[in-house]
């Protein structure tokens, strides 16, 4: 194949130049927060300033293991020291994504597929178990929205009825586990 005949104009040169020292900016601007803050405080920071999601849960973290089966894959992400979830992705999926262990992604969940639970004794097919304690809850006509702190920084928010809010009497405080099955975990990578 040949070359193509398009030629990039004085101002168009210009606007490239403009916008790799917008880039070099923000990278170093990046950096010097992270000197500042624990560099995963940033990169939160910078991130969710840059995208924009439907999904009320976007959580950092880094890919610690991943197992491969016969047609998927189960993605291990440590959320935090203290908290780590499941992925099930298909093969295609974790390859798409270039996920290896010590990749960092976006662990996207929907607050509506978040099952919140007291006790340790109930028996669930849910893969994931993240502990907390409620930190918030806006109750609204039908639905509760309810802020759970899984540590290390990170907010989890579910979405349940307010029915179901009241009968677990989900205070502020309150000690919940949350459940979220493995393929609602979905994972995005920054290119």
């Amino acid at each position: 194949m040949g070359k193509g005949n398009a030629v990039l104009t004085p101002r168009g040169r210009a606007m490239i130049d403009v916008l790799e020292r917008v880039r070099a900016e923000l990278t170093a601007a990046v950096a010097r927060v992270g000197d500042l803050f624990d560099g995963d405080i940033a990169a939160d920071l910078f991130w969710s300033l840059g995208m924009k999601t439907s999904v009320r849960n976007a959580l950092r973290g880094r890919v610690t293991e991943i197992t491969r089966g016969a047609v998927n894959g189960e993605v291990v992400v440590a959320l935090s020291d203290e908290a780590q979830i499941v992925s099930i992705l298909a093969h295609r999926d974790i390859d798409g994504l270039g996920l290896t262990p010590g990749a960092a992604v976006v662990v996207l969940i929907q607050a509506g597929d978040i099952v919140l639970v007291q006790g340790d004794g109930l028996r669930t097919s849910a893969r994931n178990r993240l502990p907390g304690r409620v930190s918030g809850r806006e109750d609204g006509a039908v639905n509760s929205e309810i802020s759970l702190n899984i540590g290390g920084a990170k907010t989890l928010v579910a979405t349940v009825t307010l029915e179901s809010a009241r009968a677990l009497d989900l205070t502020p405080g309150a000690a919940v586990t949350a459940l979220v099955k493995a393929p609602h975990v979905i994972l995005a990578t920054e290119t």
